[in-house]
């Protein structure tokens, strides 16, 4: 199984998906033909879960057994970020990483950790948030202004670059189903979570305003990622549809 895809904005007919057992495929002519590579492999399991690309060729992809892995060739050659550290740290699921701007590394892991690399993944800092659930999604604003979202609702987000994370429960959010990924729209100035059972989410900057909703009031099937573009999501998973944010107007394009 394939688990997620991702292009590059710079090279429009490259891209990379990442998936079970540690599969990586490439494509360099708009999807016409795809390779698997080689990529480094734990003795134990190799999930791959999320994958995004940057400038430059850059790509990074996190999984099971810890892994943060990375590419600066377009997902031809790939090495480890975050080194095996053969300790309980290596049992843990990485759900999701963003690179901010400034070139901090952020991951988004099982249990409500948090792990931020601020020197090209030399030295990697733990934090254990607040939150009991484990994370789903990680997005960056910018490079101050990190948001995750999770298990049961749960959202974790700083506003200072990773010195602190504020976190909100269910309750105060009113979303208690999971979110599955999150990004942040310039169009409507705020946050955008979508999960599980047809719900998806916005809120601001600042976590005073948090707005749980109904996809629509047919569709309550659940959905995994999603790409914000022109003000609309692009929502993909049981199916697969286009969330216009201004107007909250779902349209289905696949079933």
């Amino acid at each position: 199984h394939l688990q997620d895809i991702s292009s590059w904005k710079d090279e429009p007919n490259r891209a990379v998906a990442v998936g079970n057992d540690g599969v990586i495929v490439v494509t360099e002519n708009g999807g016409e033909n795809w390779v698997e590579v080689d990529s480094p492999r734990s003795d134990i399991a190799n999930k791959l879960l999320k994958v995004h690309t940057y400038a430059g060729g850059e790509a990074v992809t996190v999984g099971e057994m810890g892994a943060v892995l990375r590419s600066k060739d377009y997902g031809k050659t790939w090495s480890r970020l975050k080194a095996e550290c053969g300790c309980e740290l290596d049992d843990i699921f990485m759900n999701d990483v963003v690179k901010t701007p400034n070139g901090t590394y952020y991951v988004a892991a099982e249990f409500g950790r948090i792990f931020i690399s601020r020197d090209d993944g030399v030295e990697w800092e733990e934090i254990q948030s607040d939150s009991p659930n484990s994370f789903g999604a990680i997005d960056a604003r910018n490079d101050n202004e990190i948001t995750i979202v999770g298990l049961a609702g749960v959202t974790v987000s700083t506003s200072n670059g990773g010195e602190t994370w504020t976190y909100v429960s269910p309750k105060e959010s009113g979303m208690t189903e999971h979110m599955m990924d999150v990004q942040w729209s310039d169009a409507i100035n705020r946050w955008v979570a979508i999960g599980n059972k047809g719900k998806w989410m916005t809120f601001t900057s600042d976590l005073n305003n948090f707005e749980p909703m109904n996809i629509s009031t047919t569709d309550y099937t659940s959905h995994s990622e999603m790409v914000i573009v022109d003000g609309k999501g692009l929502a993909v998973g049981a199916t697969v549809g286009s969330l216009d944010l201004k107007t909250r107007e779902w349209t289905l394009l696949h079933e």
